[in-house]
């Protein structure tokens, strides 16, 4: 029996639906192309995780969706929740260089979640070719080693895989992997 004053599915899919819709490509690759790509990049130093702004926005205006997403989950592994969560008035967006012109800014939020949604929802691995065969067989080598997309779980110590695909493990393990 449903509760007494229980909302329809229709009033809770307004309730909550998202307050700004997501970009369409075209409209990401006009806002995009919108993008000044500033050398000091206020938006970037604005930013507390310190995602780089321009880099990501010019991999969107290269239809890089993909590299994108990697600029944005490299700085910050939570950058597809705070694309939506992020008070960006008053962080990267109020730090555009285009408040200054009296332009409005780049829509860094919503450019930022069309990347990431754009990867959640082809279900990529951002780093799946790192790892390859050989080092798989190193890895299984070690004590309890676990692979996990781009990272590695070791005696359950999470240790990550740089961009340069350089492996870094503690010390105490005594290894130091190229990949």
């Amino acid at each position: 029996m449903p509760a007494p004053n229980a909302l329809t599915d229709d009033q809770l899919a307004a309730n909550f639906a998202d307050i700004a819709p997501p970009l369409t490509n075209d409209a990401a690759l006009l806002e995009a192309n919108q993008c000044l790509y500033c050398h000091d990049a206020p938006c970037t130093i604005a930013c507390p995780t310190h995602i780089d702004v321009p880099a990501f926005i010019k991999k969107i205006a290269s239809g890089n969706l993909r590299g994108s997403a990697r600029v944005i989950l490299d700085a910050n592994p939570f950058g597809h929740s705070c694309a939506r969560a992020c008070p960006v008035e008053v962080l990267c967006e109020g730090a555009c260089v285009l408040n200054d012109r009296d332009e409005a800014p780049i829509k860094i939020a919503l450019l930022q979640r069309h990347a990431t949604d754009y990867v959640l929802d082809e279900k990529l691995k951002l780093h799946a070719r790192i790892i390859d065969e050989f080092n798989l067989t190193v890895l299984e080598k070690l004590p309890r080693a676990e692979l996990v997309n781009q990272f590695v779980i070791i005696d359950s110590q999470l240790l990550s895989i740089a961009r340069n695909g350089t492996l870094y493990i503690p010390r105490s393990y005594d290894l130091f992997m190229r990949c």
